[in-house]
């Protein structure tokens, strides 16, 4: 009995502590990113940058965000920098990527601002991708349906929207906020 007590103790202290642990970047507050089978992979071309566009559906203090990316080639660095409206840089980060397998929905790659930043829901903002890196490929869902153009949408990126240049895309990178 009394081992049976000490490995119950034992797994809830594990289960708090991971729990404890997947917090750590803060709270999620959105996140676009469907099932592995319903999403592709998007290979950077060289002075190419994606964008993610995003609409807040509330006021939020954003501590990090969530890519899915894979990178089958060399390490190297990719900058992000967080923009709103007009233009102006809100953050901006530049971390290594390293050698990542190309897997079905890629893998989850989190970044965290070095401050927090204040997010209106009244703005679009913009999450710039730089690389210069040849192999790394950011996974993206369809975001447009047949009957989009049928429903009441309260935002236009409301789900977000990828943009490469200035052409909006129909898909969007599944990213999440925290």
């Amino acid at each position: 009995m009394k081992f049976y007590f000490k490995l119950m103790l034992i797994s809830v202290m594990l289960i708090s502590t991971s729990t404890t642990r997947a917090s750590a970047h803060g709270d999620r507050f959105f996140e676009y990113a469907p099932d592995a089978w319903q999403s592709q992979r998007y290979l950077i071309t060289y002075g190419a940058t994606p964008y993610q566009l995003f609409d807040p559906p509330a006021d939020f203090t954003m501590v990090g965000f969530d890519l899915w990316v894979d990178n089958t080639g060399s390490p190297g660095p990719v900058t992000f920098t967080l923009t709103n409206a007009d233009g102006n840089t809100l953050a901006a980060k530049t971390v290594t990527i390293v050698t990542t397998p190309s897997y079905p929905g890629g893998t989850k790659r989190h970044i965290d601002w070095s401050a927090p930043v204040n997010l209106s829901a009244s703005q679009t903002y913009a999450l710039e991708i730089y690389t210069n890196l040849p192999e790394m490929g950011l996974y993206y869902a369809q975001r447009i349906s047949l009957v989009e153009h049928n429903r009441d949408y309260s935002s236009l990126y409301a789900l977000g929207a990828a943009r490469l240049g200035s052409a909006i895309q129909s898909f969007t990178f599944k990213f999440a906020l925290y």
